[in-house]
């Protein structure tokens, strides 16, 4: 067994963090129960691992000794410019511009990363050209199965990229998108991103008004939208909503028709609206000349450029939530407060903490949030080969419309070589159980991802995925969305598959990434997160400001020093006012130590955003 990692000073003055493991579940903790070892990788596994191999290559190249994971993590929080670097080297990150400086102004909000180099998104995730091996598979509930090559991804982004140049997109200008998830969405994501364009997306199950409130922030030039979806068998015509959407939006100067197979009329029953052009994508790729695969013109902008506009959800309580979350807020407030005295400890560096509520449903309108060009692919490398371990030619699923986060974090796996898997629809079809377990089959899924929820109810349906196959392509199973819980630990295990790795991981839509997740050389314990990120200084604090210690004690996730994924404020490409773009925030969970101190039980799904600069 692979031994814990033991508790390690990270060299920044405070009490050690714990590294791994993190408690997910419910109020009222088994401890002995939820702390059993349910799988564990073989030393060949271990070996094989990515996150073995950057572990080893770290210690001999900056003469460290690394014995362990937490070793590594403290070494990512002590020297954060040195690991950040690495992250940027082991991506292979095409770009330009020197790495170092590597941060600037180390506060949050403010903090400055890479501010020297440029790069694309999209360049970084075309770097394949293969003509036989596929970039993306995707299904719409179990059937219309399509694949593309690399080969055929590039030159279809190619010439969608030429076309909205002709239009006048470039650096800083914003498009959107809602539509399904099917490859279409990935292809106009990536045309959009190659010119240094900005995108956001909302899933066509979004009524006008809801797509209204997240795009009229936005104001897209160009909107991609589709004709119909499906659910549950039946086909959904979106074009009524389509046209509200465009009579609602004066910013809008072309819309793109992404459906496949869309006909003519559908383009024409849109052109009374604003838009100045509808048109199909399908008569797009037929009509622009094909540029060899070398003349992508790729726009590089800046690190912290901004690529992505992300929404909050919306609660349907406000009132009840607001006053207790205002009770909460001056509790934590007053605690944080004494923190930030103890973090200053004779430090000459600025220890002001910040308290902002990041509701996993905020009142009003959702709040935008955006995310940068160099902290989105840094941060998603990061976590496909080091906590996730994927590699080049792995398949990599995860059930998300175009509307979660989890959708851009799929395709980030673009830039690791990965096979995108893609699927739209309801994930048990027409009341089929088996529809998911037969597309992980099928297309020998190496990496399965999904929500909580989905687990728990597939595990109350008494369905038995194993009895459909021993899944021999089945590396690893993710779930995020809420907590899992002890008992979706034991279904995966005894019902789904005995020999895999489960990872639980925790972040949101605020970082785009996850403060929390899988650590492929450790074993799987009942109930729990394997690790806090590398690179992410999270530590579990009481009411007094100190971090937690004792056996079952309660406290609030922080994230106490800068990363890049943390979002960017309003950019003066954005016409929205100051306060329509909240300068920070971040999704946590309130927790609870356990065992040994090197694990914390998740006891509640509320989330509040604690962060304090160091």
């Amino acid at each position: 067994m692979v031994p814990h990692p033991a508790m390690h000073d990270d060299g920044d003055g405070m009490p050690a963090r714990p590294a791994s493991h993190w408690h997910s579940g419910h109020c009222q903790p088994h401890m002995a129960a939820d702390s059993a070892v349910l799988w564990e990788p073989s030393a060949e596994r271990v070996a094989a691992s990515q996150l073995t191999g950057f572990r080893e290559a770290i210690a001999a190249k900056h003469g460290l000794v690394l014995p362990d994971y937490a070793a590594l993590h403290a070494w990512s929080l002590r020297d954060r410019e040195a690991f950040w670097r690495e992250v940027w080297e082991l991506g292979d990150v095409v770009g330009e511009g020197p790495l170092t400086p590597t941060l600037l102004n180390d506060v949050m909000p403010g903090a400055s990363w890479f501010p020297e180099t440029r790069l694309n998104y999209a360049e970084n995730c075309l770097r394949r050209r293969d003509a036989a091996a596929p970039a993306i598979i995707s299904s719409v509930e179990g059937a219309h199965r399509r694949s593309l090559s690399w080969e055929q991804l590039y030159r279809q982004v190619a010439k969608l990229s030429a076309w909205l140049r002709e239009q006048g997109v470039g650096p800083g200008v914003r498009c959107a998108a809602y539509t399904p998830n099917v490859p279409e969405a990935v292809i106009a994501m990536l045309a959009v991103t190659s010119l240094g364009g900005v995108w956001s997306s909302c899933s066509p199950d979004f009524g006008a008004s809801a797509v209204l409130d997240r795009l009229g922030q936005v104001q897209p030039k160009v909107l991609f939208v589709c004709d119909a979806y499906t659910y549950k068998g039946r086909s959904f015509d979106r074009l009524a909503e389509v046209a509200d959407v465009l009579r609602g939006l004066d910013s809008v100067e072309h819309c793109v028709i992404l459906s496949e197979g869309a006909s003519p009329a559908a383009a024409e029953s849109l052109g009374g609206t604003t838009a100045s052009s509808v048109v199909l994508l399908d008569a797009v790729l037929q009509q622009v000349a094909e540029p060899p695969p070398a003349e992508i013109s790729f726009e590089r902008v800046p690190f912290d450029a901004p690529l992505y506009i992300m929404f909050s959800s919306v609660r349907k309580q406000p009132l009840l939530f607001f006053f207790l979350s205002f009770e909460l807020f001056l509790c934590l407030s007053r605690a944080c407060l004494r923190g930030s005295q103890r973090l200053s400890d004779g430090s000459s560096q600025r220890n002001v903490v910040f308290c902002f509520f990041s509701l996993q449903g905020t009142t009003g309108v959702p709040k935008a949030m955006i995310h940068s060009v160099g902290g989105t692919l840094l941060q998603h490398i990061k976590e496909h080969r080091l906590h996730t371990d994927l590699h080049a030619d792995d398949r990599l699923f995860y059930f998300t419309t175009c509307g979660w986060m989890m959708w851009n974090w799929l395709v980030t796996a673009l830039a690791s070589g990965c096979t995108l898997v893609l699927f739209d629809g309801n994930p048990t079809g027409e009341d089929d159980p088996a529809l998911l377990f037969q597309l992980c089959e099928d297309e020998a899924i190496t990496h399965f991802g999904t929500s909580a929820k989905w687990i728990d109810s597939i595990n109350k349906m008494g369905f038995v995925p194993k009895a459909l196959s021993d899944y021999p392509a089945l590396l690893t199973i993710l779930s995020t969305g809420s907590v899992l819980s002890p008992e979706s630990f034991d279904w995966v295990y005894e019902s789904f598959k005995a020999d895999v790795a489960l990872a639980s991981i925790t972040g949101g839509t605020d970082i785009l990434s996850c403060f929390a997740l899988g650590q492929p050389d450790a074993p799987v314990r009942r109930g729990e997160l394997q690790c806090a990120g590398l690179g992410m200084a999270t530590a579990v604090y009481g009411e007094d400001g100190v971090p937690v210690r004792s056996h079952g004690e309660q406290g609030e996730l922080v994230c106490t020093k800068a990363f890049p994924s943390v979002r960017k404020r309003q950019t003066p490409s954005f016409s929205a006012p100051l306060s329509q773009f909240l300068i920070l925030m971040t999704q946590t969970r309130r927790l609870a130590k356990t065992g040994s101190g090197q694990r914390s039980r998740n006891l509640t799904d509320d989330r509040i955003g604690v962060f304090s600069s160091s």
